[in-house]
C-alpha cells in the first residue's frame, strides 16, 4: 500500500481496461485494520481510507476476513457460487466479474 504504489496503480488500471474485476482479501477485520500495525508509519485509518478509495477509483474491492481460514472459505464459496450460476444459466454471474467474458477453455496470458 505504500511502496510500489505507482506500479500497483498501473496494474489496477490495466485490469480495469481489460474488463477484469479485482478483489483484495485482507486477513484482518476492518476494526483490526483501523487499529493499525505497530511497525508501520501508515496509520490504520489511512489504510482503510486508501482501500476504500481504490475500490471507488479502480474497482479493487476489499474483503476483510478475520484469518486465513476465513479467507480460504471466502475464495471457495465465491467460486462455488460462480459454478452454480454457470450450471444454472450456462454462464457465470456477470456482476461478479464486471461483465467480462470468461473463456470455457483456459487461454495464455500475455
Amino acid at each position: 500500500m505504500t511502496q510500489g504504489y505507482p506500479r500497483f496503480k498501473n496494474e489496477m488500471l490495466a485490469a480495469s481496461n481489460a474488463g477484469l474485476k479485482l478483489t483484495m482479501i485482507v486477513e484482518a477485520s476492518l476494526s483490526d485494520v483501523y487499529g493499525g500495525y505497530g511497525h508501520s508509519q501508515f496509520s490504520g485509518e489511512s489504510c482503510v481510507k486508501k482501500l476504500m478509495t481504490l475500490w471507488c477509483r479502480y474497482g479493487l474491492q476489499p474483503v476483510f476476513c478475520n484469518d486465513r481460514d476465513e479467507s480460504a472459505a471466502f475464495i471457495v464459496e465465491t467460486f462455488d457460487a460462480i459454478g452454480r450460476c454457470w450450471k444454472q444459466h450456462g454462464q457465470p454471474a456477470r456482476e461478479l466479474f464486471g461483465g467480462m467474458q470468461i473463456p470455457l477453455v483456459p487461454t495464455e496470458l500475455d
